[in-house]
């Protein structure tokens, strides 16, 4: 990047492609970018999840805390700061409103940079059930068979019908990349998407 630009980098998931990898990578601070500063602003940003919507449904700004500031706080912080590259992670945001979310960036976050990135991940249909099933049977929120817990969850896995309303916000600004390990740099989710949204020099 030139001097002066200023990159904001949005990961939305999805859920079970390795995202909490990436966050703790981030959050340890184990991402170096030849000499340019990375800011992150919290371990992740799930928790914007809920200001995001009490914002777009009400116009209710709340305050947060100071690990996890809130939408108004974050403004102010990209405003402050001296960074290269702002990168903000939350699988939750998988399921928010694509014309919503454009909003809270117009608002918040995109005076405050000059390039933005959407990246999001999506894992075959049969991995995705699989792996949300189990998860799900662990966690003892569901005790049904593998074919009920399809017929419930399968409107999550219609990929093309849920992207494709962020295709018409963010056209080129959006990047999806498929959670298939022979297809990702590495074969690591954390890897690839480090060179996905930063360059292949990270």
């Amino acid at each position: 990047m030139a001097s002066g630009e200023r990159k904001l980098v949005w990961h939305i998931g999805h859920h079970k492609t390795g995202s909490t990898s990436i966050q703790n990578t981030l959050a340890a601070g184990g991402v170096d970018v030849h000499g340019k500063t990375v800011l992150y602003t919290s371990a992740q940003h799930n928790y914007l999840v809920q200001h995001f919507r009490d914002w777009a449904a009400r116009g209710v700004v709340r305050a947060g805390a100071n690990i996890r500031p809130g939408l108004g706080k974050t403004a102010e912080i990209l405003a402050e700061s001296d960074f290269d590259l702002a990168i903000f992670s939350g699988e939750n945001f998988e399921g928010a409103n694509a014309s919503d979310f454009r909003r809270m960036l117009e608002e918040f976050f995109l005076p405050h940079v000059s390039e933005l990135q959407i990246v999001v991940y999506i894992r075959p249909h049969a991995a995705r059930i699989r792996s949300s099933f189990a998860e799900n049977v662990k966690l003892g929120s569901f005790d049904g068979t593998v074919a009920e817990f399809y017929a419930s969850f399968r409107r999550r896995i219609r990929y093309t019908e849920r992207l494709a309303p962020w295709q018409d916000e963010f056209e080129d600004a959006l990047t999806v990349r498929p959670m298939v390990r022979e297809r990702l740099r590495g074969g690591s989710a954390v890897e690839d998407f480090m060179s996905t949204a930063l360059g292949p020099d990270v």
